[in-house]
């Protein structure tokens, strides 16, 4: 490699001096073009500071990524025969490239796929007609950008609220972008796509649901969480909320407990290795380096059990027991029905469900105490806890989430709601897959 930083970039800033180069190994680019070479770099002279290597297939096996000395990949998305951009080929890049960057070239694309190739992990988007030195400093500056934490985008009307839930966030190292509209956060996330997204619902300028539904319909943008932040918990608001495709939401006057446990879960669900973790005292913090490294990977497995859909429902008052049956049924799934917390315990031990709908207010066992023994013993551990609950619901998801809860819901319960959350988890839009 080159011997210090500024001879490097002397070499690189005027090719004249190529003849400086006899020795040295000069930083690979990897272009991956399976149709037509672009222009610029169909011919690269031999003085130039880079070696250029051209791969058409993408499925070789001897795909060159991680080798030594490479500045980064160059993917051609501008000749696809007229079919846009090949998402499915780019995807398989980035499985190969390990951290080495990658750039796009292509023409015009459209909002929509400039949101896909950012959320996808490319680092940058050139026009087609970008020759290879162009694409070399984006390289460059893309290998030594390193962002720290998560960053979440926070799209809310009222400045004073969107910069207490940024101070909020940042006190748990996730940086946070506030914005006053969806179209701002888009030119942001052209440039870098986030790991969590908080939208204001209440405002009808911002068309919440409409953003909503446009990224959860999509494949290259549904592991993305969203977040609603709402005013008013009624079922029905609620229910407006999960059938758009939202996450999960806050409400406002927002607790900071409670808005930083559902944020750092919902991170946590899509991150391979989560970047948060519950303290002793149910606090949340960012873990190490080395104990993020050794987290196990957190993309959730088929909720299916024998290709069947089980819900262990856990309650009390047997109004609430026979309404959720009854629209579980509808829907052909198989659903054990118990009152008291010592027999969901005997359930929860002996089989394996999907779901477990828990009451906080059970005889013998409340939910919390289910979901203690199920995380510190490892039972069910596919499966998706939901609380049920009547009390203060935003003090109660502190609770459940610094448990391990995957999910709360407040009484009283609107079946057709639940039924549309529980079919987010099973078609994975809430987790990454």
């Amino acid at each position: 490699m080159f011997p210090n930083a500024s001879y490097k970039d002397t070499l690189m800033n005027d090719p004249s001096k190529g003849e400086g180069l006899k020795g040295l190994e000069r930083p690979r680019i990897i272009l991956l073009s399976p149709g037509a070479v672009p222009a610029l770099w169909s011919h690269i002279p031999d003085q130039s500071p880079f070696e250029v290597e051209r791969i058409s297939d993408i499925k070789n096996e001897s795909f060159p990524g991680k080798r030594h000395g490479c500045l980064g990949i160059v993917a051609n998305c501008g000749e696809n025969n007229g079919s846009g951009i090949d998402f499915r080929a780019i995807s398989m890049i980035l499985a190969k490239a390990g951290r080495v960057p990658v750039i796009a070239l292509a023409d015009n694309p459209s909002p929509l796929d400039r949101l896909r190739l950012s959320n996808m992990g490319v680092g940058k988007i050139l026009p087609c007609d970008a020759g290879v030195t162009e694409a070399a400093e984006a390289l460059k500056k893309l290998s030594t950008a390193a962002r720290h934490g998560e960053l979440a985008y926070i799209v809310h009307g009222n400045v004073e609220i969107a910069e207490g839930i940024r101070g909020d966030l940042e006190k748990i190292g996730c940086a946070a972008l506030a914005f006053s509209n969806p179209g701002d956060m888009i030119l942001a996330w052209f440039d870098e796509a986030p790991d969590l997204v908080l939208i204001d619902w209440d405002d009808a300028d911002i068309d919440a649901g409409d953003f909503c539904s446009i990224i959860k319909r999509d494949l290259y943008l549904r592991d993305i969480p969203v977040v609603a932040v709402i005013s008013d918990t009624c079922p029905e608001k609620r229910r407006t909320i999960f059938d758009a495709g939202a996450d999960d939401y806050v409400t406002v006057p927002i607790l900071r407990r409670e808005l930083i446990a559902r944020v750092a879960f919902r991170i946590n669900q899509r991150r391979k290795r989560p970047p948060f973790r519950i303290t002793t005292d149910g606090g949340i913090e960012r873990r190490s380096r080395s104990d993020a490294g050794q987290s196990q990977n957190c993309a959730t497995p088929s909720l299916l059990v024998n290709g069947r859909v089980k819900v262990l429902i856990a309650d009390d008052q047997q109004p609430i027991l026979s309404m959720l049956e009854h629209h579980f049924r509808r829907e052909d799934w198989d659903v054990t029905v118990v009152t008291d917390g010592e027999s969901a315990y005997k359930a929860l031990g002996a089989g394996v469900f999907s779901f477990a709908l828990l009451d906080t207010s059970m005889p013998f066992r409340t939910g919390y105490d289910i979901i203690k023994w199920m995380r510190g013993a490892g039972v069910n551990v596919n499966c998706k806890t939901i609380i049920m609950t009547a009390e203060d619901p935003d003090r109660a998801a502190a609770h459940a989430f610094s448990i391990g809860a995957d999910d709360l819901i407040k009484k009283p319960i609107n079946p057709d709601a639940m039924v549309s959350r529980m079919k987010r988890y099973l078609s994975g839009n809430s987790c990454h897959e």
